[in-house]
């Protein structure tokens, strides 16, 4: 059937006939059934037999049922086959009324309009594709499908349509050999149609050139990946482009005018931007060139939103490479002040700067694509342009460039959708106490927004603004609440008028509560008085991370879920942590989201002492805690890069990342909002315990009965004297002796005295085989996920609490971002490993060890980060340059109150921009700082050839098996402090 052979498929089905009514058969080939009750299908739509057609579907779906009977007591991944399987013969049930009986129809729905809209009476193909997921593997069975359909049906369109959609997804896949073949017969079929008498009229001949200029785009990035640069830019550039540019004002309108009447001009765009693209990767051509074909890309789409962003960053690497190349003009060592410097000089560093705002900006107005990295990138370049001081040596022009910038973001504060702004709300919280009097106000204009358009969530984000130590920024926070307060009043938006104004209650109760200390120090527990508002608790949004992210879906229309619970009341008795900080543990009882809500009694968010309530669904569990030594806005930034890097896992294009075990790379995340600057409610991150505590709780059944190597508890006693002493005797070979090698030595000995436990943990808490199988490999892929984005961000103090794991699936959870951005190399003993792989953690992967899922795991990991590299610098450069968050002390400075210069931070930023940008291009550049403090006396030392090394970029593969040596080497882990307990 799928090549239209219905006369050979006919006497198949008959030979193979017996198959499909046999009783006797003990053992039956329900695939085999499968596909003949599949081409029994087919064969009844090509002769209109619906008899044929309805027991040919019947037939399938009794195959599938029992394989899926069968599978569904393993995993969902055994089970996905045979769903598509339904989902196939479903769309064969669908398009049969079509096929069959298309006088019955409504003449104005075509099989074509029934496939592809996306109206209630249609098949939703495209939203079924949607669900399955972008890679080729699991919809090319569904889409040979629809081939065939489209082919009975006589839909030559939809038919190469499809042809295209499978050469998309199987480039993106990597698999080229497909694509090319899919492209070849999606370009056979528009040919054929566009050269048919039936086209007639001039809109349908410019669709068709449109969908065969897609066909050549496709093909151009096939060869484009392959290698061929050249041969896919000249495939590309036709010579209408060159011809159009080379063309006075008046003659280029015309040219574009008649081309748009002809041939249409989508094609002409796509071309065009793609060309120039990899022009601009390749350094084919001068900046006034390239420049050329952007601005005529806007002259025939002035909205285009990929076009002005691309031109938005053409423009501002044209900026930084100005700037570069003034070096040799300023002498100054401090790169910021000397940007900043130049950028007052230099007229057209100005010009470049004001027009790459202005880019971003249309961007933004245009869609919402590429929200996470333009608006960052557009608020950093209006922050540190308005910043610059005017002074006699600067450019005369400063001023009114500066005023200029001002006036054109204060008029985006209505034209960017606010759903953009509130993705950004951290960066411009710390920007309201900016030098700039008009940048200020116009930074406080869009928070003002973002807290009227999204009360009920954005309240969160603002309260440590409110509750701020310091005066200024309270007083802003106080006139941001009450210019929200108003505009929600003035629009007759009551009910979150009244929730703005308790929440500042709600707010005082959970500080104070996070500041209570128990009279008793060894209180596990107290009771509290309700807090008592003029709303009820139920009315506010929890805040929890699902209730508190934007909806990137773009299947639903909801900005915010709305199926996130809501809170009923407190419980009264607050449980006290055993932790050093003593955090509380705060419960709330769960109601169901929706209409609902106003039929539960409700007491205004008292606490009940007592249990749940009829209509309860459940409790929400909260951390309430002061952070004396820490800085809690540090996790809430990390929490909010972590959010954007799981959507670059979810959503790449990385062949490798899909293919290999369909691998399911995610960050588990929690919310962390700040109440003040000491003070914050976290998320409970259910079902958890620390890494420690599961070796504690781990034993060997094999080993002897009494010997000291079967339980856990024994390796993870840190008050267990002698194995302190022993490892710091190894440790002292190497700090006091300067002996690193016998050192190393010495502690690979002693590890051998404490083999790991862990692997046993699993198959103890995970009986089922299947079960057990799951959570190793959740277990791996996740602690592969968090080892490379802990390295390249440089998250270190991963001691054996700050590693939990979710006990229900075996996921890894990383907790305790404050030591970030390489800080972990400041300590007095220095963390000079690129994360945590220590015995245990490689223990519980499996026979193989590091080598297999967990290798896999990372080269995905480090694959994606190093693709999307520019959107992760653009997110990180206003994290690190935050003036709020001082992300170079750690916690000791922070207690004794020491505070770094800005010149120094400035310094430090710069410096950990250019480390991260360089572990992205593959380059291993973790220092270690003892090599520099400690005197070698084993015979090493540091040559040319290990400088090279450090400098030099790495293939993913070649940085990932770095990352693994240099984490399991046991002269890095010696180094390490007892307290980390690298033995683990």
């Amino acid at each position: 059937w799928r090549l239209s052979k219905w006369d050979l498929l006919d006497k198949l089905l008959a030979n193979d006939a017996f198959s499909l009514s046999s009783e006797d058969n003990e053992v039956v080939d329900w695939e085999g059934q499968y596909q003949l009750s599949l081409g029994k299908a087919m064969l009844g739509l090509h002769r209109k037999n619906e008899h044929m057609v309805t027991s040919g579907l019947a037939s399938g779906r009794e195959a599938v049922m029992f394989s899926i009977s069968a599978a569904a007591q393993e995993n969902y991944s055994r089970t996905f086959p045979h769903l598509i399987k339904l989902h196939c013969l479903r769309e064969i049930e669908d398009a049969c009324g079509s096929l069959l009986r298309p006088h019955l129809d409504d003449s104005q729905l075509t099989f074509s309009i029934l496939a592809t809209a996306d109206t209630p009476e249609a098949w939703a193909w495209n939203q079924r594709l949607d669900l399955i997921g972008s890679h080729i593997s699991g919809s090319i069975s569904i889409i040979n499908i629809r081939l065939a359909l489209s082919r009975l049906s006589s839909e030559c369109m939809l038919e190469g349509s499809l042809w295209l959609e499978i050469g998309k997804k199987a480039r993106k896949g990597g698999l080229y050999n497909i694509a090319n073949n899919a492209l070849a017969h999606a370009d056979a079929v528009f040919l054929r149609e566009l050269s048919s008498s039936k086209i007639q009229s001039n809109e349908k001949i410019i669709s068709h050139l449109n969908t065969s200029c897609e066909v050549l785009i496709q093909i151009a990035k096939i060869k484009h990946s392959t290698g061929i640069s050249t041969t896919a830019i000249q495939m590309l550039e036709q010579e209408d482009i060159e011809n159009i540019l080379n063309l006075e004002s008046d003659e280029m309108n015309e040219a574009l005018l008649n081309m748009e009447k002809q041939s249409g001009k989508l094609g002409f765009v796509r071309r065009t931007l793609q060309a120039t693209e990899w022009m601009v990767e390749a350094g084919l051509q001068t900046g006034s060139g390239i420049m050329g074909r952007y601005r005529l890309l806007q002259k025939v789409i002035p909205k285009w939103e990929r076009a002005h962003f691309r031109f938005a960053r053409y423009i501002d690497s044209v900026l930084k490479s100005r700037i570069n190349a003034l070096a040799g003009k300023v002498d100054n060592s401090d790169d910021d002040q000397f940007r900043n410097e130049v950028l007052g000089k230099d007229q057209s560093c100005q010009k470049y700067l004001l027009e790459a705002i202005k880019e971003y900006g249309e961007a933004l107005q245009c869609g919402q694509k590429h929200i996470f990295e333009a608006l960052p990138r557009m608020l950093t370049l209006w922050f540190e342009f308005t910043a610059i001081e005017e002074n006699s040596t600067m450019s005369s022009k400063l001023g009114t460039n500066q005023d200029e910038a001002n006036q054109y973001v204060a008029g985006l504060i209505k034209t960017i959708p606010a759903t953009s702004y509130y993705s950004v709300t951290p960066q411009l919280i710390s920007r309201i106490g900016h030098k700039d009097v008009d940048t200020s106000s116009v930074v406080v204009a869009i928070l003002k927004r973002i807290l009227t358009k999204f009360p009920a969530q954005a309240l969160w984000h603002f309260a440590w603004l409110r509750h701020s130590i310091h005066p200024e920024r309270q007083k802003i926070g106080e006139e941001i609440f009450k210019s929200a307060q108003k505009n929600l009043q003035r629009s007759q938006t009551l009910k979150m008028q009244k929730l703005l104004m308790a929440s500042k209650g709600l707010f005082k109760f959970l500080i104070d509560l996070a500041k209570y200390q128990p009279k008793r120090p060894d209180s596990r527990n107290f009771t509290v008085k309700p807090w008592r508002g003029d709303i009820d608790l139920k009315e506010f949004v929890p805040p929890i991370q699902a209730a508190l992210t934007i909806s990137t879906t773009q299947s639903t229309k909801e900005t915010f879920p709305s199926f996130v619970p809501r809170m009923r009341s407190f419980n009264s008795c607050v449980q006290v942590m055993s932790s050093k900080a003593r955090p509380k543990k705060l419960t709330a009882f769960a109601i169901p989201s929706g209409s609902r809500l106003s039929h539960h009694q409700s007491d205004h968010g008292g606490m009940k002492a007592s249990g749940t309530q009829s209509g309860d669904i459940g409790e929400m569990h909260f951390l309430i805690k002061q952070e004396i030594r820490g800085d809690l806005r540090k996790d809430a930034r990390v929490q909010d890069l972590n959010n954007v890097i799981n959507r670059l896992l979810l959503n790449t294009s990385s062949g490798y990342a899909k293919t290999k075990q369909q691998r399911r790379m995610h960050l588990r995340t929690f919310s962390v909002v700040c109440l003040s600057e000491d003070c914050g409610i976290l998320e409970w991150v259910p079902n958890t315990d620390s890494f420690r505590n599961l070796v504690a709780h781990s034993y060997n059944p094999q080993a002897a009965h009494h010997s000291t190597r079967r339980r856990g508890r024994r390796i993870s006693n840190f008050a267990d004297m002698k194995l302190r002493m022993d490892f710091e005797k190894c440790q002292n070979i190497y700090i006091k002796n300067g002996n690193l090698i016998k050192a190393g030595q010495m502690f690979a000995s002693f590890v051998k005295d404490y083999p790991p436990l862990l692997y046993w943990w699993f198959t103890k808490k995970f009986r089922d085989p299947h079960t057990w199988f799951e959570a190793r490999t959740k277990f791996t892929l996740s602690a592969a996920a968090w080892s490379g984005v802990g390295h390249v961000i440089g998250l270190g103090d991963r001691h054996s609490e700050n590693i939990l794991v979710d006990t229900s699936n075996g996921e890894c959870v990383h907790v305790d971002f404050d030591c970030i951005f390489d800080k972990g190399l400041h300590l007095p003993r220095p963390e000079v490993v690129p994360f945590r792989l220590t015995p245990n953690i490689i223990d519980a992967f499996g026979p193989i060890g590091a080598d297999g899922a967990f290798s896999g795991g990372l080269t995905a990991t480090m694959t994606i980060l190093r693709e999307n590299k520019d959107v992760l610098l653009s997110v990180l450069e206003p994290f690190l340059k935050d003036p709020v968050i001082d992300w170079k002390r750690h916690r000791a400075q922070q207690k004794e109150g020491k505070s770094s210069t800005p010149k120094k931070e400035s310094v430090e930023a710069k410096r950990s921009i250019k480390v991260i940008e360089g572990r992205l291009k593959g380059i291993y550049n973790l220092r270690n700082p003892n090599m520099k403090k400690i005197r070698r006396t084993d015979g090493y030392s540091v040559d040319f050839d290990d400088e090279t090394a450090n400098i030099l970029p790495l293939s993913v593969d070649g940085q990932v098996q770095k990352m693994i040596a240099e984490a399991t080497s046991h002269e890095n882990l010696v180094q390490l402090y007892v307290g980390w307990m690298p033995w683990l």
